[in-house]
Protein backbone atom coordinates (compact mmCIF):
# COMPACT_ATOMS: atom_id res chain seq x y z
CA UNK A 1 0.00 0.00 0.00
CA UNK A 2 2.82 2.42 0.48
CA UNK A 3 3.88 1.88 -2.91
CA UNK A 4 0.34 3.21 -4.04
CA UNK A 5 0.26 6.25 -1.52
CA UNK A 6 4.00 7.27 -2.91
CA UNK A 7 2.68 6.73 -6.47
CA UNK A 8 -0.68 8.83 -6.14
CA UNK A 9 0.73 11.27 -3.28
CA UNK A 10 4.77 12.24 -4.16
CA UNK A 11 4.68 14.95 -2.21
CA UNK A 12 3.45 13.52 1.01
CA UNK A 13 6.70 11.37 2.96
CA UNK A 14 5.65 8.16 4.07
CA UNK A 15 9.05 7.23 5.85
CA UNK A 16 7.24 7.53 9.23
CA UNK A 17 4.76 4.79 8.59
CA UNK A 18 8.02 2.27 8.17
CA UNK A 19 8.90 3.83 11.89
CA UNK A 20 5.10 3.19 13.02
CA UNK A 21 4.74 6.30 14.55
CA UNK A 22 0.76 7.18 15.29
CA UNK A 23 0.74 10.11 12.86
CA UNK A 24 2.47 8.19 10.04
CA UNK A 25 0.36 5.37 10.53
CA UNK A 26 -3.25 6.92 10.61
CA UNK A 27 -2.11 9.34 7.39
CA UNK A 28 -1.25 6.00 5.87
CA UNK A 29 -4.14 3.99 6.42
CA UNK A 30 -6.56 7.44 5.50
CA UNK A 31 -4.69 7.69 2.28
CA UNK A 32 -5.03 3.84 1.40
CA UNK A 33 -8.77 3.93 1.99
CA UNK A 34 -9.23 6.95 0.01
CA UNK A 35 -7.36 5.33 -2.86
CA UNK A 36 -8.65 2.26 -2.88
CA UNK A 37 -12.33 4.20 -2.75
CA UNK A 38 -10.79 5.92 -6.25
CA UNK A 39 -9.64 2.90 -7.28
CA UNK A 40 -13.26 1.35 -6.97
CA UNK A 41 -15.23 4.13 -8.88
CA UNK A 42 -17.39 4.98 -5.59
CA UNK A 43 -18.67 8.57 -5.56
CA UNK A 44 -15.86 10.96 -5.50
CA UNK A 45 -17.59 13.21 -3.08
CA UNK A 46 -17.41 10.45 -0.01
CA UNK A 47 -15.03 7.80 0.38
CA UNK A 48 -16.05 4.23 0.50
CA UNK A 49 -14.73 2.12 3.63
CA UNK A 50 -14.14 -1.09 3.54
CA UNK A 51 -13.43 -3.75 6.30
CA UNK A 52 -12.98 -7.19 6.50
CA UNK A 53 -10.90 -10.24 8.10
CA UNK A 54 -8.51 -10.19 5.48
CA UNK A 55 -7.86 -7.74 2.00
CA UNK A 56 -5.91 -9.42 -0.87
CA UNK A 57 -5.40 -7.03 -3.96
CA UNK A 58 -3.94 -8.94 -7.30
CA UNK A 59 -2.13 -5.97 -8.88
CA UNK A 60 -2.01 -8.01 -12.67
CA UNK A 61 -5.68 -8.34 -12.77
CA UNK A 62 -6.81 -5.06 -10.23
CA UNK A 63 -9.23 -7.88 -8.03
CA UNK A 64 -9.64 -6.70 -4.61
CA UNK A 65 -11.08 -9.96 -2.31
CA UNK A 66 -11.89 -9.32 0.94
CA UNK A 67 -13.25 -12.01 3.17
CA UNK A 68 -14.02 -12.37 6.70
CA UNK A 69 -16.70 -10.07 8.33
CA UNK A 70 -17.08 -7.97 5.34
CA UNK A 71 -18.42 -4.23 5.97
CA UNK A 72 -18.79 -2.06 2.67
CA UNK A 73 -20.11 1.72 3.86
CA UNK A 74 -20.94 4.05 0.94
CA UNK A 75 -22.90 7.20 1.19
CA UNK A 76 -25.61 6.03 3.22
CA UNK A 77 -25.27 2.52 2.48
CA UNK A 78 -24.08 -0.23 4.41
CA UNK A 79 -23.57 -3.96 2.95
CA UNK A 80 -22.67 -7.03 5.18
CA UNK A 81 -21.56 -10.33 3.88
CA UNK A 82 -19.17 -13.06 4.04
CA UNK A 83 -16.56 -12.64 1.47
CA UNK A 84 -16.68 -10.18 -1.52
CA UNK A 85 -15.10 -9.23 -4.52
CA UNK A 86 -14.01 -6.07 -6.00
CA UNK A 87 -13.39 -5.54 -9.68
CA UNK A 88 -11.50 -2.72 -10.78
CA UNK A 89 -9.87 -2.01 -14.63
CA UNK A 90 -10.45 0.71 -16.60
CA UNK A 91 -13.71 2.25 -16.04
CA UNK A 92 -15.05 -1.37 -14.98
CA UNK A 93 -15.31 -1.16 -11.72
CA UNK A 94 -18.13 -3.55 -9.96
CA UNK A 95 -18.26 -5.35 -6.27
CA UNK A 96 -19.82 -8.74 -5.45
CA UNK A 97 -21.07 -10.09 -2.46
CA UNK A 98 -21.63 -13.18 -1.15
CA UNK A 99 -22.11 -15.41 2.43
CA UNK A 100 -25.71 -13.91 3.25
CA UNK A 101 -24.96 -10.15 2.35
CA UNK A 102 -27.21 -7.20 3.85
CA UNK A 103 -27.55 -4.28 2.88
CA UNK A 104 -29.43 -1.59 4.56
CA UNK A 105 -29.66 2.48 3.83
CA UNK A 106 -31.62 4.98 2.28
CA UNK A 107 -34.70 3.26 4.31
CA UNK A 108 -34.73 -0.19 3.10
CA UNK A 109 -33.37 -3.44 4.03
CA UNK A 110 -32.73 -6.01 1.35
CA UNK A 111 -30.54 -9.68 1.86
CA UNK A 112 -29.75 -12.19 -0.30
CA UNK A 113 -27.54 -15.06 -1.23
CA UNK A 114 -25.79 -12.88 -3.83
CA UNK A 115 -25.82 -9.39 -4.05
CA UNK A 116 -23.60 -7.01 -7.17
CA UNK A 117 -23.25 -3.41 -7.56
CA UNK A 118 -22.09 -0.80 -10.38
CA UNK A 119 -22.44 2.99 -10.40
CA UNK A 120 -25.16 2.75 -8.05
CA UNK A 121 -27.42 -0.04 -8.57
CA UNK A 122 -27.70 -3.08 -6.46
CA UNK A 123 -28.53 -6.29 -8.05
CA UNK A 124 -30.13 -9.44 -5.55
CA UNK A 125 -30.55 -12.60 -6.22
CA UNK A 126 -31.12 -15.57 -4.50
CA UNK A 127 -34.08 -15.86 -1.70
CA UNK A 128 -34.49 -12.36 -2.31
CA UNK A 129 -36.42 -10.53 1.41
CA UNK A 130 -36.80 -6.69 0.78
CA UNK A 131 -38.66 -4.50 3.93
CA UNK A 132 -39.29 -0.78 2.87
CA UNK A 133 -40.95 0.88 5.67
CA UNK A 134 -44.14 -0.95 6.81
CA UNK A 135 -43.74 -3.14 3.44
CA UNK A 136 -41.95 -6.80 3.32
CA UNK A 137 -41.39 -8.44 -0.20
CA UNK A 138 -39.88 -11.60 -1.29
CA UNK A 139 -38.63 -12.84 -4.65
CA UNK A 140 -35.93 -14.31 -6.67
CA UNK A 141 -34.32 -11.19 -7.66
CA UNK A 142 -34.50 -7.93 -7.38
CA UNK A 143 -32.32 -4.57 -8.71
CA UNK A 144 -32.15 -1.26 -6.47
CA UNK A 145 -30.81 2.14 -8.14
CA UNK A 146 -30.29 4.30 -5.40
CA UNK A 147 -30.63 7.70 -7.64
CA UNK A 148 -34.11 6.98 -8.24
CA UNK A 149 -34.49 4.97 -4.98
CA UNK A 150 -36.64 2.52 -7.33
CA UNK A 151 -37.08 -1.11 -7.07
CA UNK A 152 -37.73 -4.07 -9.58
CA UNK A 153 -38.81 -7.23 -8.02
CA UNK A 154 -39.02 -10.50 -10.03
CA UNK A 155 -39.59 -14.05 -10.01
CA UNK A 156 -42.32 -15.05 -7.93
CA UNK A 157 -42.84 -11.84 -6.02
CA UNK A 158 -45.06 -11.38 -2.98
CA UNK A 159 -45.39 -8.00 -0.89
CA UNK A 160 -47.86 -7.57 2.44
CA UNK A 161 -48.22 -4.70 3.73
CA UNK A 162 -50.44 -4.75 7.43
CA UNK A 163 -53.81 -7.17 5.88
CA UNK A 164 -53.02 -6.82 2.55
CA UNK A 165 -50.92 -9.22 0.48
CA UNK A 166 -50.38 -8.96 -3.53
CA UNK A 167 -48.28 -11.20 -5.84
CA UNK A 168 -47.17 -11.53 -9.31
CA UNK A 169 -44.18 -12.13 -11.96
CA UNK A 170 -42.84 -8.78 -11.82
CA UNK A 171 -43.08 -5.62 -8.87
CA UNK A 172 -41.92 -2.33 -9.39
CA UNK A 173 -41.65 -0.56 -6.40
CA UNK A 174 -41.52 3.68 -6.78
CA UNK A 175 -42.25 6.23 -4.83
CA UNK A 176 -45.53 5.59 -3.34
CA UNK A 177 -46.75 3.24 -5.79
CA UNK A 178 -46.65 0.08 -6.27
CA UNK A 179 -47.15 -1.99 -9.77
CA UNK A 180 -47.60 -5.50 -10.18
CA UNK A 181 -47.17 -7.07 -13.57
CA UNK A 182 -47.97 -10.71 -14.49
CA UNK A 183 -50.37 -13.17 -12.93
CA UNK A 184 -51.49 -9.87 -10.32
CA UNK A 185 -53.51 -11.32 -7.61
CA UNK A 186 -54.24 -8.64 -4.89
CA UNK A 187 -55.56 -10.39 -1.07
CA UNK A 188 -57.11 -8.27 1.43
CA UNK A 189 -60.07 -9.03 3.81
CA UNK A 190 -63.34 -7.78 3.40
CA UNK A 191 -65.40 -5.07 5.50
CA UNK A 192 -66.87 -6.50 8.32
CA UNK A 193 -70.50 -6.90 7.57
CA UNK A 194 -71.76 -5.86 10.58
CA UNK A 195 -69.79 -2.43 10.53
CA UNK A 196 -72.04 -1.82 7.24
CA UNK A 197 -75.29 -1.78 8.94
Amino acid sequence: MIYYCKRFFPFIKFDALRRYDAPGMVLGIFLGFLYLSLLLGFCPAEAAIIEADRIDYQTDTGLFKAAGSVKIRENSCKITGGEALFYSKGKSRRVTVTGNPLLAGEGITLSSKKMEMEKQVFAASGDVRLQREDIRAVCETAIYKVASKEITLSGAVKAWQADKSISAERMLFTSGLIRAEGNARLEMPLEDADKNG
